[in-house]
């Protein structure tokens, strides 16, 4: 199944990667996290396979402009049958009755909407000074759990803090039938926090709609969320949870207690708060020791005096044994052809001239065993070379992206090498599919060379 992420005209690209990040980082072991736009959203059957569509925050005037007639109605008939969505600031005011947004600002918008997933006024912004394409109007402001909608989760604490820039409050969303008020924003954040009656601002909202249910939410929850607040990861879990999703298993431990609002909070490395574990080294073995000789000898006359690979896709550090010390390399930001950004790091390759590396090295999988496996069933008569050569890493970014996307690299890899891994963050299918890798899976690919001869046949696998 899949999730989809609008990403047409007036998305943010800020909101739309962190949005993509963080679900794949949350949910990317059970489903697909893809983007789609207005035309895959009009003419692509897309209902049956979805779990969740979101729209993230951006500008709501295009959203209108591409999406009412034909797209709105697809979405609204797949909630109300079952589905569920999530609107995220623009993508909250796209999915309200009516909207009020900066009035008597040259910004100011006004109008009706057709979604009505909440059949009520959102109006913004909350917090002045907002900016179109910018972060001056941006602020870490405080919201308050209604505790009895996450009574469940145990969350430890009911005020957080989260991401928000020009985000809208929903009108008397307690007076609405069907809906559920979430969290209001704190009245301590300085700002304009209650209504001119005295009652407080809706900052996120649940919404009954047919069989399905609608989550919107006037701040950004999706904003990398331990950098405002370490209790952050769990609340994002329980807002996933509450549209009924599965979830990966939390990297970090629940929060046990209300966090101390007047300490500083600190921002935790992205890899260790959102489910996205960091890449390990990968080790290169084979059943024969003079396999991998004669493949690190050939790695290594594409590499630099200083070992490294340097390919299109990927950096390959390598390391003459697991002996050796393994360094630290610092992710840097790079930009993908659709124009999101991803982190890209040095992959440690660590040559294993005698066996396997030490099971300390890769407790998920025994690489020695196998090789003795191996040379059981498998008679050396027969020459056979599926398997002989493994590059293995616990975390890895794809299998399959380490071998198609290099080209230099994968030439000096011997027909038969397996690519395996126990974790891919990226992992890749067929066409635009994503390669779901849960728990438990050994994911693989393999370097496969047809002969000369038959260039211009059919390859059939089976």
């Amino acid at each position: 199944m899949n999730v989809l992420v609008y990403s047409g005209e007036g998305t943010s690209r800020a909101s739309l990667a962190h949005t993509v990040r963080t679900l794949r980082s949350l949910v990317g072991h059970h489903y697909d996290v893809m983007k789609i736009d207005a035309k895959g959203l009009i003419t692509e059957p897309w209902e049956e396979s979805t779990s969740l569509l979101v729209i993230p925050g951006g500008r709501d005037v295009p959203y209108t402009r591409d999406l009412n007639g034909a797209a709105t109605a697809k979405i609204r008939a797949y909630v109300a049958a079952g589905g569920r969505f999530w609107g995220i600031c623009a993508g909250a005011y796209f999915s309200s009755d009516r909207v009020v947004f900066e009035v008597g600002t040259p910004l100011e918008v006004q109008g009706t909407r057709e979604l009505k997933f909440f059949e009520g006024e959102c109006c913004g912004v909350v917090y002045p000074g907002f900016v179109y394409d910018s972060e001056q109007g941006a602020n870490a402001v405080g919201i308050q759990l209604v505790e009895e909608q996450f009574g469940e989760d145990k969350l430890g604490f009911v005020r957080t803090r989260v991401y928000f820039n020009g985000g809208g409050y929903f009108v008397d969303a307690e007076k609405q039938p069907g809906c559920s008020v979430l969290a209001w924003y704190d009245e301590s954040n300085g700002g304009e926090a209650q209504q001119q009656d005295g009652r407080r601002k809706a900052a996120m909202i649940s919404c009954e709609v047919g069989q399905g249910v609608a989550l919107l939410t006037g701040v950004h929850p999706e904003y990398d969320p331990a950098h405002l607040d370490a209790g952050n990861p769990e609340r994002v879990r329980s807002l996933l949870k509450k549209l009924g999703l599965k979830l990966s298993q939390p990297e970090v431990p629940q929060a046990a207690a209300a966090p101390d609002e007047s300490a500083t909070l600190v921002a935790l490395p992205p890899g260790a708060i959102m489910g996205i574990p960091d890449l390990t080294p990968l080790y290169l073995a084979s059943v024969d020791p003079a396999y991998t000789t004669q493949i690190a000898q050939s790695l290594k006359a594409i590499a630099t005096p200083e070992g490294l690979i340097k390919e299109p896709n990927d950096t390959f550090q390598l390391i003459a044994s697991p002996q050796h010390m393994i360094p630290v390399h610092t992710s840097t930001l790079s930009e993908t052809a659709e124009g999101e950004s991803e982190e890209k790091v040095i992959k440690n390759l660590v040559v294993c001239h005698n066996g396997g590396p030490p099971d300390t090295a890769t407790p998920q999988f025994a690489m020695n065993d196998y090789f003795q496996h191996l040379k059981k069933i498998r008679p050396p008569s027969q020459h056979l070379t599926f398997g002989n050569s493994l590059l293995y890493g616990e975390v890895v970014s794809s299998t399959q992206t380490m071998l198609d996307k290099n080209f230099a690299f994968c030439q000096h890899l011997p027909t038969g090498f397996v690519c395996n891994a126990t974790i891919q963050t990226a992992g890749r299918g067929r066409g635009r599919n994503s390669w779901i890798s849960p728990p438990g899976c050994l994911q693989f690919s393999m370097v496969l060379r047809h002969p000369f001869q038959a260039r211009h046949a059919s390859a059939v696998f089976v």
